[in-house]
């Protein structure tokens, strides 16, 4: 039996930035949402993974950030989200992140963060899905 997923033409996924850094699983989980679903992402969102691409313990390459940013935005419809930020996190990135998901009503936001969204679990039609689930879900 296929994945729910699987079957529907129109899926929309986010990725929090933690996701993108595309380490292990989220490399394949990415690459499966880039051949069957739509993917949205923001200027701020890319502007936060160029910041942690950038830091000292991934030991990057400039050129390779550059290629991972590129890929991102060539993967992804980028939008400008207009409406208010959802929440008040300790951390605000969590907010913008929230507020990219909401704001094209995605089906999936996929995030590592187990302090403020993952407890979430779902916000308006949002599912908020680690890694590890969306893996054995859709992707294994």
């Amino acid at each position: 039996m296929s994945s729910p997923l699987r079957s529907q033409a129109s899926i929309s996924v986010a990725f929090d930035t933690n996701v993108l850094v595309l380490k292990g699983k989220a490399r394949a989980i990415y690459q499966h949402c880039t051949e069957r679903y739509t993917l949205f992402t923001t200027e701020w969102i890319l502007d936060e993974l160029s910041d942690v691409l950038s830091r000292d313990k991934f030991g990057l390459p400039v050129t390779v950030q550059h290629a991972v940013l590129d890929q991102v935005r060539y993967d992804s419809q980028v939008v400008y989200p207009t409406d208010e930020l959802p929440a008040d996190f300790v951390y605000p990135g969590d907010n913008y992140v929230l507020q990219a998901a909401l704001f094209v009503k995605a089906h999936l936001l996929v995030s590592g963060d187990t302090k403020h969204l993952l407890p979430l679990e779902k916000i308006g039609v949002t599912e908020i899905i680690s890694p590890n689930s969306c893996y054995e879900r859709y992707v294994d």
